[in-house]
C-alpha cells in the first residue's frame, strides 16, 4: 500500500514539473472530463432515494446526499467537518453508528427506529473502509416505514383470509341450530300465553334464552363483518360532513359518561374518495374505544383533521388510560381487548376499513395519560372519462 502511494506521488510531481511541456488543449479537455465525471457522480447520489452520508476520522461529516438531510432533518450547508453527534439529533440512529468501526471488513446492517425528524424505520447500513491512512465510513439510509407497513399488512390480509375461511364454516355450522332454537322458543312462547300457572316463571327463562340467543347471534355477525370485505361504494367525499355527521350520532354517549367532545377540523380539506358507511363505521369503533378508555371525571375525546401532502389525516385523541408498549404491539389482533367485555374486534375492523381505502393506521399512547389514533387515507378523485376523439361533439 505504501509502495502504491509513493507511485502516485512520484507521478503528480513528474507530471507538474512537466506541465509546461503538455498541450494546454489536452490538459483542458481532461480538466473538463475530471469536472463531467464529478458532475455525474454527484448527479447521481443527489437522485438517489436512499441517503448517503460519509464520515471521516472519529465520525467527522464529510458529505451527505439531499435524502440523507431529509432523513436526518438537516437543512444548512455547515454540517461539514461536525461530528456526527452533533447534527443527528436522534438517540437510537446516534448509539447506532460506531466512532470507529471494529471490523473494517465487516459490513453492518441493522433497522434502526428513529423518532427525530419524524418517527420512522430506518435501514441503516455502515460500510467501513480505508483509503491510505484515513479511516472513512459510508453510511446509507433507507427509509423502510412503508414497505414494512405494507408487510404487515400483506401478513394481516393474510390472517384475515384463514379466519374470514373460519367464519364461513362457524357461521353454517351455529346458524342453523340457531334458526330452529329461536323457532322453537317462539312456538313455546305462544303456549305459554294460552296457559295460566306458571307464566311468569317459565316467561322469565323463556326471555333469558332469547337475550342469549340474540347476543350469540351478534358475536357471529360481528365475527363475519370483521372478516369479510364487503363491496366498497366510493363516492367523492368531505371527511369533515362524515366527522360530524358521526359525533352528534354518538353525543348520547358523550352526555352519559360525561366525556367533553372538541372538534378540531381543517377548512382547506379535498374531497377525497370514501366510502361512507364504512368511514362512518371507523370512525364510531375508534371513538367507542377512546370512551371506554376514559374512567375518570373531566374526559376529553378531541377529533381534529388536517391536510398533507398526498393524504388527508384524521387524528383521534383521548385522555384515558393509554395503553403500554406490550400491549400496543397486539393491540389489532382479532380478540385482543383490554376489557374484561371487549370483543377484540373495534379496532381489527377499524384497520382493515384504513386499508381497504389505501391508507395507514397507527397509536400514540402514553400508559396513564391517554392515545392518539392517527388514521391518514390517500387523497384520490375520479378520473374524468373522455370521449373517443371521434365521438366528441364539436362547438
Amino acid at each position: 500500500m505504501q509502495k502504491e502511494h509513493e507511485q502516485k506521488d512520484r507521478f503528480i510531481d513528474k507530471f507538474i514539473r512537466n506541465i509546461d511541456k503538455i498541450d494546454r488543449i489536452d490538459v483542458e479537455r481532461q480538466f473538463v472530463n475530471l469536472t463531467r465525471e464529478k458532475g455525474f457522480l454527484e448527479s447521481i447520489f443527489n437522485n438517489l432515494n436512499e441517503g448517503i452520508s460519509v464520515l471521516g476520522n472519529t465520525g467527522l461529516v464529510i458529505y451527505l446526499n439531499p435524502e440523507a438531510k431529509r432523513v436526518l432533518g438537516i437543512f444548512s450547508e455547515d454540517y461539514r467537518g461536525k461530528h456526527f453527534s452533533e447534527i443527528i439529533k436522534d438517540e437510537n440512529l446516534v448509539s447506532s453508528i460506531p466512532v470507529i468501526p471494529k471490523d473494517f471488513h465487516r459490513v453492518i446492517d441493522k433497522e434502526v427506529k428513529v423518532n427525530f425528524p419524524r418517527n420512522i424505520l430506518l435501514n441503516t447500513t455502515i460500510i467501513p473502509f480505508k483509503q491510505g491512512t484515513s479511516q472513512l465510513m459510508v453510511i446509507v439510509l433507507k427509509d423502510i416505514t412503508a414497505k414494512k407497513t405494507h408487510e404487515r399488512n400483506e401478513e394481516q390480509s393474510k390472517i384475515l383470509e384463514t379466519f374470514s375461511q373460519l367464519a364461513a364454516g362457524m357461521a353454517h355450522e351455529i346458524g342453523n341450530p340457531l334458526d330452529s332454537l329461536n323457532i322453537h322458543l317462539q312456538l313455546i312462547s305462544r303456549e305459554l300465553k294460552k296457559e295460566n300457572k306458571r307464566k311468569t316463571s317459565v316467561a322469565n327463562n323463556l326471555a333469558i334464552c332469547q337475550d342469549e340467543l340474540k347476543r350469540l347471534d351478534e358475536i357471529v355477525n360481528r365475527f363475519l363483518s370483521a372478516l369479510r370485505s364487503s363491496k366498497r361504494e366510493l363516492e367523492e367525499k368531505n371527511l369533515n360532513k362524515i366527522i360530524l355527521y358521526t359525533v352528534k350520532l354518538m353525543q348520547p354517549e358523550f352526555n352519559a359518561r360525561k366525556i367533553s367532545l372538541t372538534v378540531k377540523l381543517s377548512n382547506a380539506l379535498s374531497e377525497t374518495l370514501l366510502d361512507e358507511a364504512q368511514i362512518k363505521q371507523l370512525i364510531i369503533n375508534i371513538l367507542k374505544n377512546s370512551i371506554q378508555a376514559i374512567y375518570h371525571e373531566k374526559g376529553n375525546i378531541t377529533v381534529s383533521t388536517s391536510q398533507e401532502p398526498y393524504y388527508i389525516l384524521m387524528e383521534i385523541t383521548d385522555n384515558g388510560c393509554g395503553i403500554s408498549k406490550s400491549v400496543k404491539n397486539k393491540i389489532f389482533e382479532p380478540y385482543y381487548s383490554t376489557k374484561e367485555s371487549g370483543s377484540g374486534l373495534g379496532l381489527l375492523i377499524a384497520s382493515r376499513i384504513v386499508t381497504e381505502h389505501g391508507g395507514t393506521i397507527e397509536l400514540e399512547s402514553t400508559e396513564g395519560l391517554g392515545t392518539t389514533v392517527k388514521v391518514r387515507i390517500p387523497i384520490r378523485i375520479k378520473k374524468i372519462r373522455l370521449l373517443p376523439e371521434g365521438k366528441r361533439r364539436r362547438l
